[in-house]
């Protein structure tokens, strides 16, 4: 195994979003907005906001915020987190840079 690999853990944060123009990813075309978790093999904090706002950047997705990081090590109830999430994480490989949950859109005013 890699060095570098093995030295990864997964990272899990909250994200704010925002569509970019022509991104359709957001169900209803009056949102504004959303919300999401995130997770990514990283060596730090640091790396997992890098590899998040790549893969927000390739879905044609705008950063707002990241709160909430941890090591999914650190998360204190897995149980919690919600399905689609929890399949994101089953699958995740540290080949790839993030994976998302479920997209919760909001409306602006």
């Amino acid at each position: 195994m890699d060095a570098k690999i093995a030295a990864e853990s997964i990272w899990i944060g909250m994200l704010q979003v925002v569509p970019l123009p022509g991104n359709e990813m957001f169900a209803n075309p009056k949102s504004t907005g959303g919300y999401t978790s995130g997770v990514a093999y990283a060596r730090d904090e640091s790396e997992f906001r890098e590899k998040v706002l790549r893969t927000l950047h390739d879905y044609g997705v705008g950063f707002v915020s990241l709160e909430d990081v941890k090591r999914l090590d650190d998360l204190a109830d897995r149980a919690q987190l919600e399905p689609r999430l929890l399949e994101a994480i089953e699958h995740l490989s540290a080949a790839e840079d993030a994976r998302f949950g479920t997209l919760f859109c909001y409306e602006g005013d």
